[in-house]
């Protein structure tokens, strides 16, 4: 387990970077999980498929699939991959938002 600082937090990630407990997740730690994957600014599209993860975490203890992510956040498939562009969009968008690992990503 690695501990990492993001926007002045420190937080324990495993080896994946995904965090170990999601309650030290803050928008100032997603911001700092943004920028490493080179994303400056989190827009309000950013924020829309952000709380629509972790709300359907929140009461599911898992992430929907993309295309269902995309029908509940009212941002389309092909605008989450131009917003998150750098890697596996939903193991991506799971790390942002400070909860953990999808099942359906490797």
């Amino acid at each position: 387990m690695a501990q990492k600082t993001y926007g002045g937090t420190a937080v324990a990630a495993n080896d994946g970077g995904f965090l170990t407990n999601p309650s030290d997740w803050s928008d100032d730690v997603a911001q700092g999980i943004a920028n490493e994957y080179g994303v400056p600014e989190l827009t309000d599209e950013h924020w829309a498929v952000i709380r629509c993860v972790r709300e359907a975490h929140d009461q599911n203890r898992a992430i929907p699939p993309l295309r269902a992510l995309s029908g509940k956040s009212g941002v389309s498939m092909r605008q989450m991959h131009q917003l998150f562009p750098n890697g596996a969009v939903l193991a991506q968008i799971a790390r942002i938002a400070g909860v953990s690992k999808p099942t359906t990503c490797l």
